[in-house]
């Protein structure tokens, strides 16, 4: 009688312990499950010029026609694209847009009813213009909800940030609707007044006509890979998701290849060439040795300012060969434990976490900021002719590790 209730008592044991895993589980699907596919306009831009050109893109939750209103006078939203074809997804094309210039728009139905709040976006500047832009990466819910919406809540308080990046992993599953609803869900916290940068990560997918292209358009012909500039920065923006990205002797990745320094080349005439990917370049836990073969020449040759990527769940900056390294990825996923330190890694920390850039002739800031508003990073990057010479930084409470 005593055995069997010792063996009882374990089991309800086991069973207390285990309980908030299922029931944490319950709430995330719930809470994923009951996303609006309804999302709010965003802009972004893959493959235009944004300069003078963005896509605003919005869905509904049933067919409809629609129109954008917008102009650079909140008051007044002089312009209109019609986009009356019945459609769920609405990608609206805005073309001929003057430079350096903040605009509003607002979605409206065919009977002129407003659709949307009046949301913003700023065009790219001129050259020379000092900005500053926010990064994350890897805010994909995976093993629960995750922390991206604390990320999405502390952007959303950001006010002097001309665009956000994502560097990938997106959403966990790369077909799964109810993830990419939440995630917008979530994000039109903040894209209502910064526009979206994306790349692919290996969790959104490798199929073109998949989730992400839906959402962010297809921007070149053999690939979802683009390029841009913003003031005298070239954002050079490649798909490098997974490992069957990486090879050479693949015609999909030569061809990717052969784009990636034909557009270095052409940025060369620019301050700085910003390369966001999503695969890790380095970091500690482990390297692609076949990625650093063959994207590192590349980022030699054509003085790469800094490489920006997630893929791995932490925050590492590194100082390879004269360059520097940012790992991002702590946007919302399960973080790494980092087991030992690379002998070029300068600072390490876990946590959610974003990063902003500050751009101007003289040199690059970076600042990077915990979801409780403490700074892990902080280091300014010197400009001393084609060379970019990191300074002494600083690191607050969570960096260091």
């Amino acid at each position: 009688m005593k055995s069997h209730c010792i063996w009882l008592g374990k089991i309800l044991f086991s069973l207390l312990i285990l309980s908030p895993l299922p029931l944490f589980l319950l709430i995330d699907d719930s809470l994923q499950n009951h996303s609006p596919t309804e999302k709010a306009p965003y802009v972004h831009w893959g493959g235009l010029d944004p300069h003078s050109e963005i896509y605003i893109s919005w869905e509904t939750e049933h067919p409809t026609g629609s129109y954008i209103q917008y102009g650079p006078d909140v008051e007044n939203l002089e312009f209109s694209y019609n986009n009356i074809s019945e459609t769920f997804l609405h990608h609206g094309k805005l073309l001929s847009l003057a430079a350096d210039t903040r605009y509003y728009y607002q979605i409206v139905d065919t009977e002129g009813h407003p659709q949307s709040v009046v949301q913003t976006f700023k065009t790219a500047p001129l050259p020379g213009t000092s900005f500053n832009i926010t990064l994350i990466a890897d805010t994909q819910q995976a093993m629960g909800i995750g922390h991206y919406e604390t990320t999405a809540k502390s952007l959303a308080n950001l006010q002097d940030t001309d665009f956000v990046i994502d560097a990938g992993d997106i959403c966990q599953v790369p077909d799964d609707q109810k993830t990419w609803d939440y995630f917008f869900q979530l994000s039109a916290k903040y894209t209502s007044k910064f526009p979206l940068i994306t790349v692919p990560g290996n969790h959104d997918g490798d199929d073109v006509n998949g989730l992400y292209t839906d959402y962010f358009t297809q921007s070149h012909p053999n690939g979802r890979y683009y390029a841009f500039n913003w003031s005298n920065v070239q954002f050079v923006m490649a798909e490098i998701a997974d490992g069957g990205d990486v090879p050479k002797g693949v015609p999909s990745n030569d061809a990717h290849y052969a784009w990636l320094n034909e557009t270095l080349e052409q940025g060369l005439a620019q301050d700085y060439r910003v390369l966001v990917l999503h695969r890790s370049v380095l970091f500690s836990i482990g390297e692609d040795e076949d990625l650093k073969k063959n994207l590192i020449p590349v980022i030699e040759k054509y003085n790469v300012s800094l490489v920006i990527y997630g893929h791995t769940h932490c925050y590492e900056r590194f100082y390879f060969q004269n360059h520097t390294y940012l790992c991002l990825g702590g946007g919302a996923g399960l973080q790494n434990s980092i087991m030992r330190t690379s002998e070029y890694s300068q600072i390490q920390a876990l946590g959610p976490f974003y990063s902003q850039l500050e751009f101007s002739p003289s040199g690059i800031v970076l600042t990077t900021v915990s979801s409780l508003g403490d700074i892990i990073d902080r280091v300014e990057f010197l400009k001393e002719g084609s060379q970019l010479i990191p300074l002494v930084s600083e690191s607050g409470p969570n960096g260091g590790m």
